[in-house]
């Protein structure tokens, strides 16, 4: 078993292939934190608690004045219950009152684990799970913490679900999770970014005294801030060093929560932002928080980067993607814009083939001529479709290419027959509604809105027979309100429940279309969403010279496979990028194509279609492979992708601008196999995996004045 109680000492041991993660059931009844780290045997560990003399907190008379809630490390720490420091539940009692204490009751381990209703959640493939059941003094508050271990994949997974045994209702104003560390001697990694540069800074502070962290309240994810952020040693290196990574799977407002106590160690508090927040629970009733996924590894920040792909790659995104083919798209957008119809669309399908292209995606328009009206309504527009979308998708489709469609479903422009009929279907304050880009965003959490749009898609879909669909979403949420809830408190919430629903629904009626979210480009781009769709749009700056750090920023938490990474003309920094520099770094993710290849000479057509296929024989290590980054500056990024048996890699290194430095530069492989013999691209030279490693090689050539890429493959010699 990888999950063991050890009954005498009353202590909880969860092990994977590297980590130890272990708790107590200490002398007051409560589940206080012991050890994570690297794996150890199960010893007893409760010799290094710590028993404070003396503290102004409350003391348990059964215990008398020698331990304190203020002082231990705990794993379910409640608010105005005795802990002075951040919270991880909050309630008010059946009787209006805040704080209740909680204490062990009992404890089941098994394999697998249980679903979460309603929420998405990782595999229960190779999971063993412990469900710890705590309980006020009273009995009619329980709090069920669920970890859940994936030794392979040294992951650890940790939730709650809070039950009302009262008779009257409880609030939930909390419901987080928690890690407590010893120490503070650590330095704090977070994504941040904005629209065009999300998760592009990778911001690295030392903790101090207090509260430090991140959080957002815009009703996604958001493009400023990530779900996931890191704890590592002050020396760890990407190659070296211990790191205690986390990351939420879950797509609305979220708050990451990183305190450094006055004893100096380390409290992390991750789940739903209480801002706005407060579930009412009926008696009887439940609430079950989103899942935290933790990692821990003393192999740096590049192994828990490796760490959290492997364990998307195998327990988060669907199973019958997660490793398959994904066909290169063309997506009509930065071709044509709203300036779409079915002539258009066929003339690009030739020009798709001709580059390599395999799907072509009807991108915005199909049913508008702006951005001003029609979103609710997809009503097609028979002026630029007048045999429809079925027709056309079947004319697509003779032509050898797969056909996409462009949905933007959880909106509604002020100009729609849908808000025309239904006002109060959308989400706005009682004061007013506040309209942005002309459009409202869709009250989700209002199972009617829910069912209106599933029955939409599915009218459509049923007959265009689509591979794909680009999902996106172009709009915060403000003036939070729902004409139809009685508790405004759980608004924000139920809406993201609606998305999660009408995803589910729509991924089971059409199994096999590939859904690629999005959200104004990278604005939601977290776990929850990769559940129902296997890759994400990264951002709507394909510009090279920003997309480097962008991907490479993303890559902290996410892996490669589930950026959507297109080959386009943007130029966004106003600098040039030539053709082999945006083949490098599109070819980085999922990749595929935004422009108008009809106005490309054949030559240059042809060059694309050699990419597409460049790509077709690379995509093992992007699906597959591991991700080792190997240098980031001002003037260079570098990194290489090794596939999983070690016996293919495709190294990149981008030069931004000119540097002397750069001339001749010397670089060291990262993550081939060291006994094997590999020939190298750049020379057509063999080499040892360990020479490439340890000694390196030249990479000349770099004296070009503007941005340029040199992408070297590695194929191992039999």
């Amino acid at each position: 078993m990888d999950i063991i109680f050890e009954s005498t000492t009353r202590t909880f041991y969860l092990n994977t292939k590297n980590s130890t993660y272990a708790f107590f059931i200490n002398e007051l009844g409560v589940s206080e934190h012991l050890y994570y780290g690297k794996r150890i045997p199960q010893q007893d560990l409760r010799g290094i608690c710590f028993r404070q003399t003396y503290s102004f907190a409350p003391y348990d008379s059964v215990v008398g004045d020698r331990v304190s809630p203020d002082t231990f490390l705990q794993e379910a720490p409640s608010g105005n219950a005795g802990d002075s420091r951040i919270c991880a539940l909050s309630f008010v009692d059946s009787q209006g009152k805040y704080g209740s204490r909680l204490f062990y009751a009992e404890h089941s381990i098994r394999e697998g684990r249980e679903p979460i209703v309603g929420l998405p959640y990782s595999s229960a493939e190779g999971a063993q799970s412990l469900e710890l059941v705590l309980r006020n003094k009273r009995g009619d508050l329980e709090v069920r913490v669920f970890y859940v271990v994936w030794k392979e994949e040294d992951v650890v997974a940790k939730h709650t679900q809070v039950r009302n045994l009262a008779d009257g209702d409880i609030r939930v104003l909390k419901a987080s999770a928690c890690v407590d560390l010893w120490g503070s001697e650590y330095d704090l990694v977070e994504l941040y970014g904005s629209y065009h540069h999300e998760r592009e800074f990778v911001q690295r502070t030392p903790l101090k005294r207090g509260v430090q962290g991140n959080f957002s309240e815009r009703g996604a994810s958001g493009h400023e801030s990530n779900p996931f952020f890191a704890v590592c040693a002050h020396d760890a290196t990407e190659d070296r060093g211990d790191v205690y990574a986390f990351n939420f799977v879950y797509s609305g407002n979220f708050k990451n929560e990183i305190q450094v106590d006055k004893l100096g160690n380390t409290r992390v508090v991750s789940g739903i932002s209480d801002y706005a927040f407060e579930h009412v629970l009926p008696s009887g009733g439940n609430f079950c928080s989103p899942e935290l996924l933790m990692t821990y590894t003393d192999g740096g920040l590049g192994q828990m980067s490796r760490n959290f792909h492997t364990f998307i790659r195998r327990k988060i995104v669907p199973p019958r993607f997660a490793f398959s083919h994904r066909p290169i798209v063309l997506n009509t957008w930065e071709a044509f814009g709203f300036e779409i119809d079915e002539q258009k669309i066929l003339d690009l399908a030739d020009s798709a083939k001709e580059i390599g292209a395999e799907l072509l995606v009807v991108d915005d328009g199909w049913f508008r001529n702006d951005d001003a009206k029609g979103l609710g309504d997809f009503a097609v527009c028979k002026e630029k479709f007048p045999s429809g979308l079925a027709r056309l998708s079947e004319k697509v489709h003779e032509k050898g290419l797969m056909f996409g469609l462009w949905f933007e479903p959880e909106m509604a422009n002020g100009q729609s027959e849908l808000y025309a009929a239904r006002p109060d279907w959308v989400i706005c304050s009682a004061d007013a509604q506040y309209f942005s880009r002309g459009q409202a965003v869709l009250d989700l959490g209002n199972p009617e809105v829910v069912e209106y749009l599933f029955a939409k898609m599915s009218e459509i879909l049923d007959g265009v027979g689509a591979e794909y669909i680009k999902w996106d979403m172009n709009r915060y949420i403000s003036e939070v309100g729902s004409s139809r809830a009685a508790r405004q408190g759980e608004v924000f919430h139920r809406y993201i429940l609606g998305v999660y629903e009408l995803l589910r629904r729509i991924t089971e009626r059409y199994p096999y279309t590939l859904i690629e979210t999005c959200a104004g480009g990278g604005g939601r781009f977290d776990l929850g969403m990769l559940y129902y769709s296997p890759q994400i749009w990264t951002s709507d700056n394909t510009d090279p010279f920003s997309r480097v750090n962008i991907q490479l920023g993303t890559s902290y938490a996410y892996p490669p496979s589930s950026m959507g990474s297109h080959f386009t003309e943007a130029k966004v920094s106003g600098l040039d990028a030539g053709k082999e520099l945006r083949y490098a770094t599109a070819a980085f993710g999922a990749y595929g194509y935004e422009f108008d290849p009809r106005k490309l000479s054949k030559g240059a057509r042809a060059r694309l279609r050699e990419y597409s296929q460049q790509y077709k024989r690379e995509e093992n290590v992007v699906l597959r492979g591991d991700l080792y980054r190997i240098c980031s500056c001002d003037d260079v990024a570098a990194y290489i992708q090794v596939s999983e048996d070690k016996t293919q890699a495709v190294f990149t290194l981008v030069q931004f601008f000119f540097s002397t430095a750069q001339q001749s530069r010397l670089v060291r492989m990262k993550g081939l196999n060291a006994d094997a013999v590999y020939r190298c691209s750049l020379d057509n030279k063999n080499y040892s995996g360990s020479i490439l490693m340890n000694a390196g090689i030249r990479i000349g050539g770099l004296e070009h004045r503007g941005g340029k890429a040199v992408r070297i493959t590695f194929v191992e010699q039999r």
